[in-house]
């Protein structure tokens, strides 16, 4: 079994928290922001296989990619789940002028209840959901929506990891043939002179499935919720084994402003899932300003050679920003554009940063003969740009439409 999850988003202004759930030929999205399949085009991440997406809440951060993500992926799948909140479904309802495609199969599974789980893919999913009364919204009709938020924390638990068979010992103990097949059953094999080999004796114990879990915590009012929740309870390493039973997380990704991760109350909340866990961080305060859109850049850079004035560079900032100093016992990495952690095999466990997007070297993509190809043209235009007296006019050539599929979308020309 091949596992990995890998960040396709953080919020560092051209992109917005979403990620990836790799299981050998399954794909799973968690969140689907503005930007997600230009992210992906970009730096060639595969969505086709992806029939399964996971929204945290209802913020448009979290959603907003969702609607040209369908109509993309329409053309290669047959059906999609989504796991929302509640009231997603009008969410999907005003998106139903634009979004028609009758061949998708659209299964949405609304998280009204406090804890609901199911199972996709051999991996056992648990959303964990939390509500609080919304002051901003003023409710004056029973047949209006309610007034409250609700985000929805998710618990992904993958496949346990079967043993190795050891064929030396096998070979050791006098078995062969069919007999092996037998004990990889799971049956136990009697010997010549009488012996019972039991399944154990060849084979090394089952491995616990990997746990991953995506903690969307976006004020102190739902934080609160989070501390005094019971539902945890599983997760966490404050009971004995006896009273329920223990499963241990493997990495916790937490898309929390950074306010509330400095807070003692909620590293105290993070360390009791145990020390073992490792937590990344996603918010806007240490998420890095670096340059996401590679192609959009290196273009960018061209048209700066000929003219540095109409066409700046654009602005990054490529230093990794410091997180709070005092997480005692606790491993925080501060999430990264295409960050990978590989879950399983466990021999591979552990972090993968060789993907991570260096915008120092962006632009080292041209080769020194193209640009001064580019600044000898610009010397070659510049008189003629000084000396034309440019006037801009902007002309807008079609109208708005929803139907994009059949009618063109707005463009403009100067």
């Amino acid at each position: 079994m091949k596992s990995y999850i890998q960040i396709l988003g953080t919020c560092n202004g051209d992109s917005l928290p979403s990620i990836l759930l790799f299981l050998d030929n399954f794909r799973f999205i968690f969140n689907c922001g503005e930007g997600l399949q230009r992210f992906c085009v970009e730096h060639k991440v595969r969505l086709a296989k992806t029939n399964l997406f996971f929204i945290s809440n209802l913020l448009w951060e979290r959603l907003g990619g969702l609607p040209g993500t369908i109509l993309t992926l329409s053309e290669v799948v047959s059906s999609l789940k989504i796991c929302a909140p509640k009231n997603f479904t009008k969410f999907m309802s005003s998106t139903r002028y634009f979004l028609v495609r009758e061949q998708l199969k659209i299964e949405i599974l609304e998280v009204e209840e406090d804890q609901f789980s199911f199972k996709e893919h051999d991996v056992l999913f648990n959303a964990i959901s939390f509500k609080i009364q919304s002051s901003e919204l003023n409710i004056t009709s029973i047949n209006q929506t309610p007034n409250f938020q609700q985000i929805v924390c998710y618990f992904a638990h993958l496949p346990d990891i079967p043993g190795k068979f050891d064929s030396a010992k096998a070979k050791q103990l006098g078995i062969k043939g069919t007999a092996c097949a037998k004990l990889c059953r799971g049956e136990n094999i009697e010997l010549d002179d009488g012996r019972i080999i039991y399944p154990s004796d060849c084979i090394s114990p089952t491995i616990r499935g990997p746990i991953l879990a995506i903690i969307d915590c976006p004020s102190f009012e739902f934080a609160e919720l989070i501390y005094q929740s019971q539902k945890f309870k599983s997760y966490q390493n404050l009971i004995s084994s006896e009273e329920t039973k223990q499963f241990f997380v493997t990495i916790m990704v937490h898309i929390t402003p950074q306010e509330i991760i400095e807070s003692q109350k909620y590293q105290d909340w993070m360390l009791s899932f145990g020390s073992q866990v490792k937590h990344i961080i996603i918010n806007e305060t240490v998420a890095r300003k670096n340059l996401v859109f590679v192609s959009a850049c290196i273009n960018q850079y061209k048209l700066n050679c000929l003219n540095s004035i109409i066409h700046p560079l654009p602005k990054y900032d490529d230093e990794k920003k410091s997180i709070v100093n005092n997480f005692h016992n606790l491993e925080i990495y501060v999430g990264e554009n295409l960050m990978t952690f590989h879950l399983a095999p466990v021999a591979k466990q552990g972090f993968d940063l060789s993907e991570l997007i260096d915008s120092k070297k962006v632009y080292e993509q041209l080769g020194p003969h193209e640009i001064q190809r580019l600044y000898q043209l610009n010397s070659q235009l510049k008189p003629a740009i000084e000396n034309y007296n440019l006037q801009l006019k902007t002309i807008f050539e079609t109208t708005t439409s929803a139907l994009t599929s059949t009618t063109s979308t707005p463009t403009t020309s100067t």
